[in-house]
């Protein structure tokens, strides 16, 4: 089938399919909605709400495995237009446009049954742009060694400039977006979900698969292709114990069988090995260098500039005897100015300190990146009924039993944080 008739009749009857996929496993109407009637763009969730389909809904309320059943199903026909669409185009960025709209209508399907629509409500339109974003992000680094090959086309200065445009995203997304919206419900933002699941685990993977494929090319064709696949699949196992760090060996263990897989694969596509190779190291390099630059925005922000805030608030009750009600009473005496959290390089309400005050104590939070909330209490500080608890302490010198090391601990509190300056391992 070739022609331009059957490709834009294609392109409509997959937009024509995206569209049934947001009406038909959107959030659904609440009986509010229902009873003031509901606008031509509000999804209605018939997915979950039609009698037809009420036994495929019954086995996603069940749970694992049967869920698979019902989310197998919708996603075949996104998965299936994704292929017809990879042989009608040749474009590596047409092709990259309906790969996203084949894994965001995937991501519909799954949220859609998971969730029971529970998330869009939840999140309201931030959720379809989360799901685009998430899977335009996945298509790009999937194919980004055609991306490349056609960014080398271009003249020297267009190419540099778009990669560098390419970086930006990446380092803005990494370090800009907290998991934190006062405007949501229970304060949570989806953003992050575009760099943990993004970047973090889909960059990170498919950056190892395209080194395993370029590897695997370039032994074929200096030797067996045998031994190229074997090769490409302990590297993809091994830089996945990086990835996959202390979660056992099976995350490994799949990336290096997937890593073999591509690798044979990629001998019947286009790209030669540096175009792999390439598109791995500036996929993996990207990501590295943004994520570095987070965490560091996160560590000067818990070490140093809220040691600033620490210090005055301190200072500030040992001469008032009591913590100021907001940040801005610290102010000229203890503090020139309050320091923003600055969790990145763009200046906004967001990064600000949130400070509260619960009379002997307080906390002092800000957001940062990955869902990361940090808070710092302060040391506890005794009373007097505390003073006289400690005179009834065991005298040392008249051979009572001194305290033990974790009963000092325990009259001493000190001052403490609820993270750490570097985000834990997920996977």
């Amino acid at each position: 089938m070739s022609g331009p008739v059957p490709r834009i009749l294609f392109l409509v009857l997959f937009l024509g399919i995206a569209v049934f996929y947001y009406f038909f496993f959107g959030p659904g109407p609440t009986l509010q909605d229902l009873s003031g009637g509901l606008p031509w763009w509000r999804p209605r969730g018939w997915a979950l709400r039609w009698h037809s389909f009420a036994g495929l809904a019954g086995m996603a309320r069940s749970g694992w495995p049967s869920i698979l059943l019902p989310i197998l199903i919708f996603c075949i026909p996104p998965v299936t237009l994704t292929g017809v669409g990879f042989a009608l185009f040749r474009s590596a960025l047409l092709r990259t446009v309906l790969l996203a709209l084949g894994l965001s209508l995937c991501f519909f399907v799954v949220y859609g049954y998971i969730a029971e629509g529970a998330i869009w409500r939840f999140f309201s339109w931030r959720f379809l742009a989360t799901a685009l974003s998430l899977g335009s992000i996945v298509a790009v680094l999937a194919l980004a060694p055609s991306l490349l090959r056609g960014v080398l086309t271009l003249p020297r200065a267009w190419a540099i400039t778009l990669l560098l445009a390419v970086f930006a995203c990446i380092f803005l997304l990494s370090t800009e977006i907290t998991g934190t919206n006062p405007g949501l419900r229970a304060n949570l933002s989806p953003w992050p979900t575009l760099t943990l699941f993004g970047f973090l685990f889909s960059g990170y993977c498919l950056a190892t698969l395209h080194a395993a494929a370029g590897l695997g090319l370039w032994l074929r064709s200096h030797g067996p292709g045998v031994l190229g696949v074997t090769l490409a699949a302990l590297l993809a196992g091994g830089l996945g114990l990086l990835i996959f760090e202390g979660s056992g060996l099976l995350g490994p263990a799949v990336l290096g069988l997937l890593g073999a897989l591509y690798a044979r694969l990629a001998s019947k596509l286009p790209n030669g090995a540096a175009l792999h190779v390439g598109a791995a190291a500036l996929i993996a390099s990207f990501i590295f260098v943004s994520h570095r630059s987070a965490l560091s925005f996160l560590d000067v922000a818990r070490n140093e500039r809220s040691a600033e805030v620490i210090a005055a608030l301190d200072a500030y009750r040992q001469v008032h005897t009591s913590y100021p009600d907001a940040l801005q009473d610290l102010l000229p005496e203890f503090l020139v100015e309050v320091p923003p959290a600055r969790v990145g390089l763009i200046r906004h309400a967001g990064e600000e300190f949130v400070y509260s005050n619960f009379g002997d104590s307080y906390a002092l939070e800000f957001a940062s990146v990955l869902w990361v909330q940090c808070a710092y209490s302060p040391p506890y500080v005794f009373d007097e009924e505390d003073e006289m608890d400690a005179a009834e302490e065991p005298d040392v010198a008249a051979g009572g039993d001194p305290l033990s090391t974790e009963e000092e601990e325990e009259r001493a509190l000190a001052g403490s944080w609820s993270c750490e300056s570097t985000p834990p391992t997920l996977w």
